[in-house]
């Protein structure tokens, strides 16, 4: 079970970035300055990208909040380490 979380993290943390040469990165962003209807979208994409973050975080909180009420012991777990059982 353990090799298999494992493999699972490291599978989504390749996902997660990702890497540009500089000649990538140079094509990347002359597109983007060049494009200004492509540069407008990927703005409005970035904001709702951060507003559905936000709500999300907000959500979250609500639903901790309300977990929290009725099980104290759930307010430290954001600040154990990882991998910790609560007391």
């Amino acid at each position: 079970m353990e090799a298999a979380f494992e493999l699972a993290k490291a599978t989504i943390e390749t996902h997660e970035r990702t890497d540009l040469q500089a000649v990538d990165h140079a094509a990347f962003f002359e597109v983007l300055d060049n494009s200004p209807k492509l540069a407008k979208e990927l703005r409005e994409a970035a904001l709702i990208s951060v507003a559905i973050e936000i709500y999300l975080r907000a959500v979250f909180m609500l639903i901790l909040f309300s977990l929290t009420r009725e099980y104290p012991e759930l307010i430290l777990l954001p600040f154990l380490p990882y991998g910790t059982n609560p007391p």
